[in-house]
């Protein structure tokens, strides 16, 4: 029995059981009003008065348009440094690949996908975007010195040294990197049940990030850089990071 909008009014207060879809019961309770709607004549429904699904639905669309800008800024800023669509495909594609394969193991272990697990995977971006760049800009330079050299070594050989001469820098700053966030596994209380599937979901990211490194990175670079020869590989280098360099090392 409410008062609602100055007249006397009916409020019915639906409430879920933890760990239920807020979305899948919202939708079900509308589907409900639906049905009875024919036979409660004269009896207007009103389900927008609290109905938590709505921030959902904003915060889902929130998040889609983020990541969106972000894409395009990723595209914008990988084509100014690399300055060539091969180089920067290579990273496109090991930079999503990396968050989706600990998504999947995520998935795989139960866990629920919310604002915390989210967190630990925005903390792990900044090592994912920079395992997919740092290995790609080190086999073009590889690929480009060989050439200007003369050398008549393979693209494949050459890939594959340029890769394994990153593998036990790329492992041991992984093995930092999950080694810093091991204490807060053994947090206890409401800390630990905050703070350790945060963890949980950076290091997955970090690690997938090291495996996409060492094996799709190197043969998408066989497949897409393997053909191009020492003239493209110099005019495609970006005039921006000369500019950035001279710079650097007057600071």
């Amino acid at each position: 029995d409410a008062i609602i909008n100055d007249g006397p009014n009916l409020l019915l207060v639906v409430e879920k059981l933890p760990g239920v879809s807020t979305l899948e019961v919202t939708q079900g309770v509308e589907a409900a009003l639906d049905a009875l709607r024919p036979g409660l004549a004269g009896i207007k429904f009103d389900a927008t008065l609290f109905r938590p699904a709505t921030f959902i639905e904003m915060a889902i669309a929130n998040l889609t348009r983020t990541l969106v800008i972000g894409a395009v800024l990723v595209v914008l800023i990988l084509g100014a440094f690399f300055y060539g669509w091969r180089t920067a495909l290579i990273s496109l594609v090991a930079i999503p690949l990396s968050l989706v394969a600990a998504l999947l193991v995520l998935y795989l272990r139960g866990a629920t996908f919310n604002t915390v697990l989210l967190a630990g995977l925005v903390i792990a971006l900044g090592v994912v975007v920079d395992d997919a760049i740092v290995d790609v800009e080190h086999i073009v330079r590889r690929l480009r010195q060989h050439r200007q050299e003369g050398s008549d070594k393979s693209p494949a050989t050459i890939i594959l040294e340029a890769s394994l001469e990153m593998r036990s820098a790329l492992f041991f700053a992984t093995l930092i990197i999950a080694l810093a966030v091991m204490p807060v596994f053994f947090m206890e209380g409401e800390s630990g049940a905050l703070f350790q599937p945060l963890a949980v979901s950076c290091a997955l990211a970090v690690l997938a990030s090291m495996l996409v490194a060492l094996t799709a990175t190197p043969a998408l670079s066989l497949i897409l850089l393997s053909s191009m020869s020492t003239a493209p590989l110099q005019r495609r280098e970006s005039p921006l990071v000369p500019w950035l360099q001279r710079g650097y090392e007057r600071v």
